[in-house]
């Protein structure tokens, strides 16, 4: 299981991305739905959409497959 917590969660790997918007990027690459990943990262599915919107934001990206997608480009995946 991928747990991801403390200090670690405050690592950038890219331009931004946090190492704990990584771990939401690497459940959905998965197939995790929203709710799963929150499960998973106990997280709320609310603070899970703030991370994938971050994402979307940092990769400038529309979706979260899109996300997911650039990610692996950019070697973050």
């Amino acid at each position: 299981m991928l747990e991801i917590r403390g200090q670690a969660s405050l690592l950038f790997l890219y331009d931004g991305i946090l190492l704990v918007f990584r771990g939401a990027l690497y459940l959905l690459r998965r197939n995790y739905t929203q709710e799963k990943i929150a499960s998973t990262l106990t997280i709320s599915r609310r603070t899970v959409n703030n991370h994938l919107a971050h994402i979307n934001d940092k990769l400038n990206t529309q979706s979260s497959m899109a996300a997911v997608l650039r990610a692996i480009e950019l070697g973050i995946l």
